[in-house]
């Protein structure tokens, strides 16, 4: 499965006509969060396939030109929390979580403390409990912020939540599988810090990116 990743920044280029063929054959968007709501919108209408976001610490809610309030986007499905799972054309399905936000550093929109985020993630944590008893395990998890000590940041926005990093172990015992972890950012840590690299690959993505993994994606 082939996804188009959006987070952060709006690409011009895919605001466009153009959109379809730089991103043909994509199966899916993922959506990191802090984009308008029009703008991904827009993407999905063009392409026609489904999209899956989480919202940003900048995000607000969207006021619609007959003056209706969104929370996000429609067309997409906002997987705050949530484990949707997508069938695939061969292999099993294709599961992807997510949480929101950003740590807290002025309390406006989706920010959390770490009591906040570790509840937060507490509750999804039960969500794959159930999904892994069925079989199926999770192989996207979809953030805003970072996990710690992973493509983190030292200003109080942009340091990693160390229960987001604790999803991606419980999800990825060693040896069995690899989650993906998608997040937006422009600073990419070195490589020495990723020592859960075991349990997951992370994949950074500003404003937008396309991947393709024959395994997982």
């Amino acid at each position: 499965m082939k996804a188009l990743v959006l987070g952060d920044e709006v690409a011009e280029i895919l605001h466009s006509g153009k959109v379809r063929s730089h991103c043909q054959g994509a199966d899916l968007i993922l959506s990191t969060g802090d984009l308008p709501a029009d703008y991904l919108e827009y993407v999905v209408t063009m392409l026609n396939v489904p999209m899956l976001y989480v919202l940003g610490n900048h995000d607000r809610p969207w006021e619609l030109q007959d003056g209706e309030m969104i929370d996000g986007p429609r067309g997409g499905e906002n997987v705050d929390e949530q484990v949707i799972c997508l069938d695939q054309p061969s292999g099993d399905p294709l599961c992807v979580a997510g949480l929101e936000g950003s740590p807290w550093y002025n309390g406006e929109g989706h920010q959390y403390t770490k009591r906040e985020m570790r509840r937060k993630a507490s509750r999804l944590a039960r969500r794959l409990h159930i999904g892994q008893l069925r079989g199926r395990r999770l192989g996207v998890l979809l953030t805003h912020a970072a996990p710690k000590g992973i493509h983190d940041a030292k200003g109080r926005a942009h340091r990693g939540f160390d229960s987001i990093l604790h999803i991606i172990r419980r999800s990825s015992p060693a040896m069995q599988s690899t989650v993906t972890c998608i997040l937006p950012t422009d600073t990419i840590q070195s490589p020495e810090l990723s020592e859960e690299r075991r349990f997951s690959t992370s994949i950074d993505t500003h404003s937008w990116r396309s991947i393709h993994e024959q395994r997982r994606l």
